[in-house]
């Protein structure tokens, strides 16, 4: 940026970054090996143990319905459709708000996001359907009405839409509601060890 000026602390925040190409027990990456055999598996194991926890090596079946279809959602640019997906050993249920260009020949990428209170909150469709699932605000924790397109702003499903693109989006309550009991109301038991 021209004319941009850096803070001190910025400088010194970047400053105390580990270097990339510098192994955990302190060796240079010099070849692509190096980096492909030791230093990339290192970064990647400190992401799952310091970041983003372990992706589960278990397979969970997730059986998938249809229960609507717009073909003329936000005023005939494109086709909503709204999926339930049932989580196998579990009383879970995802739903899955889509949105597909109407005027597209075949595939269209798909931008795919978490929403944080509902897909009611997307868009103010009064079709979507309402969060199921423990929501951070709201009488008891419960979605509303009164919600309803409130971070619609946030999702410029329209735009999208116009240059061609799909939007998917899912409620991380429906994965993994916020509120604190030990890990308990979400995926995380499905993944828990015997015992």
């Amino acid at each position: 940026m021209p004319n941009a000026v850096v803070s001190p602390s910025l400088t010194d925040d970047l400053a105390t970054l580990p270097d990339p190409l510098v192994c955990v027990d302190r060796s240079r990456v010099t070849s692509a090996a190096i980096w492909t055999d030791k230093r990339r598996p290192e970064i990647l194991r400190l992401f799952s143990t310091q970041m983003y926890g372990r992706t589960p090596d278990k397979d969970v079946a997730v059986s998938w319905v249809l229960v609507e279809t717009n073909d003329h959602a936000l005023g005939g640019q494109a086709t909503r459709k709204q999926v339930v997906g049932r989580i196998a050993g579990s009383h879970l249920e995802i739903d899955l708000l889509l949105y597909l260009p109407d005027h597209r020949r075949g595939p269209v990428p798909v931008f795919l996001g978490l929403n944080f209170h509902g897909n009611h909150t997307v868009s103010a469709e009064p079709e979507i359907r309402l969060a199921h699932s423990w929501v951070p605000d709201g009488d008891d924790h419960t979605a509303s009405e009164d919600a309803r397109g409130q971070d619609a702003a946030s999702w410029p499903i329209g735009e999208i839409i116009a240059r061609g693109y799909g939007v998917a989006t899912v409620y991380c309550g429906d994965l993994d509601p916020d509120d604190d009991d030990g890990f308990q109301n979400g995926i995380h038991p499905l993944f828990y060890a015997a015992g």
